[in-house]
Formats: C-alpha cells, sequence, structure tokens
C-alpha cells in the first residue's frame, strides 16, 4: 500500500503510536478534515518514502513532533487547523522540496471581532486568508508568508498594511481608494498586476511600496499603465516605491506636491521622460532611483539654488541620458564637506553616453569607497587628484577614450585593490582601463614615450578660482550610504549611476 486517503471520513479519537511502524512503504497519507486527537505519532518517522502528509482540521494537541529528519522525500505538509502548540522542528526546514499549507488557527477568528487594532503574522506559513472579521483593525503586517489569490477588503479604520513576500495575484480592489486614514501600504514582491489606482496620490498614504527588490524574479509585480497624475496639495508620502514594475509615461509633476518625500524609486519599468529636474526643489528628498527606464537627453542646468538639498542617493542607470557630466549640480554653493569624509560613498557612472573630461573635482570625496565611469565617451587624461580618494577600494575607466600616462600617484591608495605600484598591483591586469587605446603607462604592457606629459592636469571644466567645496552643490558628497537612510531599501544603491544596457 503507497496510498492511503481517508480524508473528510467522521474519524476520530487518537493514531496508535505505533501506526509509523506498520505502513513503511506508504507514499500519501492524508488524515485531514476529521476529528483525530490526541499527539502527533512519533512513529510517523519511520515513513521514510512519504510524499504528502496532511493531517489538517482534525484536533491534535501538543508539540510538532521531530519526525522529519528521515522524510527526506517529504513535498507537503499540511498541520493547519489543529491546536499544536511549540516551536517547529529545524528539521523541517531542512526539507528541501518541502511545500506547506498552514492557515490561521479556527480559535483567531472569535477573538477581539470588535476590540482587535493590531494583528502581526508575519514570517509564518500562512497560506491562505480569506476574509477578516476584525471590524476595528488598524494595523495588519502579513509579509513573507505563502499567501494566494486577491489582496484583502480592508476593514474602513485601516493605517497600515503589509503584505510583502507572499505569492499575490490580481490588482488592488478599487475599494482601497475609501480607506480614509491609510498611511503605509506595502504589496511589494508579489505578482500584481493592472492599473495603479489614481486616487493613489490623493490618500493619506506616507509610505507607498508596490516594488519589488529582485529584478530577475518573475513573480515580480506587473503594474501597467502610467502613475497617478494627480498627487495632491495634501499629500504625505515619505517613500515612494514602484520599482520592477511595467509603467510608462512621464513622471508626473504634481510629485512636487509631496514635500516630505525622502524616497523616490521607480526603477526598472519603462517611464519614458527627460531628467525630472523639477524635484531638485524636494526639500526632504534623499534617495532618488530612475534606473533602468527611458529617460534621455542631457541634464540641463537648473534654475534652483539649492537643488537638492539632502540627496544622499542618486541612480540615473541604464538609461539614455547625453551630454557633459552634470556639473551644474556640482557647482555653486556652499556644502559640509565633513559630511563627505564620513560617509561611505559609490558612485557608478557607467554604461552612458557621457563626454567630457574625468572631474578633477572627484578627488575631493573622501569617502569614497568605489568609483566606476566605464562604458562613456570620456576623453583626456586621467587626473592625478584621484589620489586624495585614500578609501579607495574599487575603480573602473574602461572603454572610454582616455588618454596620456596612468597618474603613479594612484600607487599611494592603501586600499585600491587595482592600484599601480602597491602590494596588490601585481594582481591588477588591464581590464580597468581597457578601452582606452590612448593610455600607457603602468600597470599597462603600453609603455609611454618620452616625451609625453607625465600626467594630465585638471581638466578644462574646472573653473579656477572655485572654493574646491563649492563643486558639490549638486550634494555628491551628500550621496553616500547616509546612516539615517534606512526607508526599506536593499543593500546596493549607487550614488550616481547612468546609462543603458546594450
Amino acid at each position: 500500500m503507497t496510498l492511503r486517503n481517508l480524508s473528510s471520513s467522521y474519524f476520530m479519537g487518537s493514531i496508535p503510536a505505533s501506526l509509523g511502524n506498520d505502513i513503511t512503504q506508504l507514499a500519501y497519507l492524508d488524515l485531514s478534515f476529521n476529528s483525530f486527537s490526541g499527539h502527533i505519532p512519533s512513529s510517523f518517522s519511520n515513513l521514510q518514502q512519504l510524499r504528502l502528509l496532511d493531517l489538517r482540521y482534525n484536533n491534535f494537541v501538543g508539540k510538532i513532533p521531530d519526525i522529519f529528519t528521515n522524510l527526506t522525500r517529504l513535498s507537503y505538509l499540511g498541520l493547519g487547523g489543529n491546536q499544536l502548540i511549540g516551536s517547529i522542528p529545524s528539521s523541517i526546514f531542512e526539507l528541501l522540496n518541502l511545500t506547506f499549507a498552514i492557515s490561521v488557527a479556527a480559535w483567531m477568528w472569535d477573538i477581539g471581532v470588535h476590540t482587535l487594532i493590531y494583528l502581526e503574522l508575519s514570517r509564518n506559513f500562512l497560506t491562505n486568508i480569506d476574509h477578516l472579521p476584525w471590524k476595528n483593525l488598524e494595523y495588519l503586517h502579513l509579509d513573507s508568508n505563502l499567501l494566494q489569490g486577491s489582496l484583502l477588503n480592508l476593514p474602513p479604520h485601516m493605517r497600515e498594511f503589509s503584505i510583502s513576500r507572499n505569492n499575490l495575484t490580481g490588482e488592488i480592489p478599487s475599494s482601497f481608494c475609501n480607506l480614509s486614514y491609510i498611511r503605509f501600504f506595502d504589496s511589494s514582491n508579489n505578482s500584481l498586476s493592472g492599473q495603479i489606482l489614481q486616487c493613489l496620490g490623493n490618500s493619506t498614504l506616507d509610505t507607498l511600496d508596490l516594488g519589488m527588490n529582485n529584478f530577475q524574479d518573475m513573480r515580480m509585480n506587473k503594474f501597467s499603465g502610467s502613475l497617478p497624475q494627480t498627487f495632491a496639495k495634501s499629500c504625505v508620502l515619505v517613500s515612494l516605491n514602484l520599482n520592477g514594475n511595467r509603467l510608462e509615461g512621464p513622471l508626473p509633476p504634481s510629485l512636487v506636491n509631496c514635500r516630505h518625500l525622502e524616497v523616490i524609486d521607480v526603477g526598472n519599468n519603462q517611464i519614458n521622460d527627460t531628467f525630472p529636474h523639477w524635484l531638485d526643489v524636494l526639500p526632504e528628498l534623499q534617495v532618488l532611483t530612475l534606473r533602468s527606464n527611458r529617460f534621455r537627453g542631457p541634464i540641463d542646468d537648473t534654475k534652483t539654488r539649492v537643488p537638492f538639498p539632502k540627496l544622499r542617493i542618486i541612480d540615473l542607470s541604464y538609461n539614455r541620458f547625453t551630454g557633459v557630466l552634470p556639473i551644474w549640480y556640482l557647482h555653486g554653493n556652499d556644502i559640509q564637506m565633513e559630511r563627505i569624509l564620513t560617509t561611505f560613498a559609490t558612485i557608478d557612472l557607467s554604461s552612458n553616453r557621457f563626454q567630457g573630461e574625468i572631474l578633477e573635482v572627484l578627488g575631493k570625496l573622501n569617502s569614497l569607497k568605489s568609483l566606476n565611469i566605464s562604458h562613456n565617451n570620456l576623453t583626456g587624461g586621467i587626473p592625478s587628484s584621484l589620489r586624495n580618494l585614500t578609501e579607495l577600494e574599487s575603480l573602473d575607466l574602461s572603454s572610454n577614450k582616455l588618454a596620456g600616462r596612468i597618474p603613479t600617484q594612484l600607487a599611494s591608495l592603501n586600499y585600491l585593490s587595482v592600484r599601480p605600484g602597491g602590494p596588490q598591483f601585481n594582481t591588477f591586469g588591464n581590464d580597468s582601463y581597457s578601452g582606452n587605446s590612448g593610455l600607457c603607462g603602468f600597470p599597462l604592457s603600453k609603455s609611454c614615450s618620452t616625451d609625453e606629459a607625465p600626467e594630465p592636469t585638471t581638466p578644462t571644466g574646472f573653473i579656477e578660482g572655485d572654493d574646491a567645496s563649492s563643486w558639490f552643490d549638486w550634494k555628491l558628497a551628500k550621496l553616500g550610504y547616509a546612516s539615517g537612510v534606512v526607508i526599506g531599501l536593499s543593500i546596493g544603491y549607487m550614488a550616481f549611476v547612468t546609462g543603458r544596457p546594450q
């Protein structure tokens, strides 16, 4: 006998403790929807051929026995609807093919129907919640479960709702527009689709997260259409994350009404627009991510006296921006240089169509850890000011049109793993400089002629007489990984990145 289906058979009483010793070849055992009681027999550990074990909706009590070490073929386990207590045996999590069928215990539906305000069920193995009986619920967290189906209809007083990292499908229900008190909504990392409700721009939300972080996962949300075009002047959004969807059209200029915005992440969509310079008036904006869209054209001069006053991270990579590096954001007003020295920063300007020379001012970013300006059309030499980047660990200048001798001063960088002349220099090949046929000197195999200038001078874009710190009005110095910016972002945001994959 390899299969035994006793589901919904009106059985009751306890299961014999030795049952597992008598049916060792069993592959499928379904005892669900009966009235079995007592403990789950530990002899089930002998069912080494078992692929399915369904004990749902009985009256089993006590702890879940540690029977799973030998059940290596088990692919389905149903334990919901019982009265089990204690912790889940760690051996369950070693079963690589296992899926769970665990529902909210029946007794929970009767608790605080009119009084429950806060419910935390995150990081469980829940597969289904078909309704919410709690009339006055305000805070509901269901993140990191195995929930399927569509989004729930929420109680009218809901203030905070998070259901990220599940397997939800379908659209956001229109009833969401009736939630007058909602302030936080996170449904990221699901498979939701359809249009984003226009009412979200006029809601009381301060955090809206419909994005996801694993861009190769085909189960990402699939919202389509355009962003809400009207964000009311009463907008209180602090974080807007729509990353990894299929949104089109331009960014709505009414976003400037959201004066409290700290994070705008619309990366990995199909947005077609020019650089949204009008966002530089947002006083609290710290993170701007536009990567992997269809943004195009030059980044024009700004008329804002102090643009992006608090910006820490700007990621414009994998777009179609053109022209020279935006020095007008680097030039003109005061900046707290000590912020440069204490903030981790990674700058990636790679895979773009930027022209001109490498800015001498980059040498003032003393906290810079990684600099990547590869795959552009930059010309001229490598400025010797890069020797001031004493914290630099990674440098990539490849695939440009650079020329001249590689500055020997780079050997003084203590942490650079690819630096010429240092202890690790022998492991540094030509790759970081490849594609620049005009470069010469160590570590390249191409030597420089004796009449060649030893090192490049300050690029022509530098304005003599300017205070060095004034170049950083763009707040590039503040674009590093600020310790206070933890707004639901994954690690790996670049300080400034532009371009589009080939």
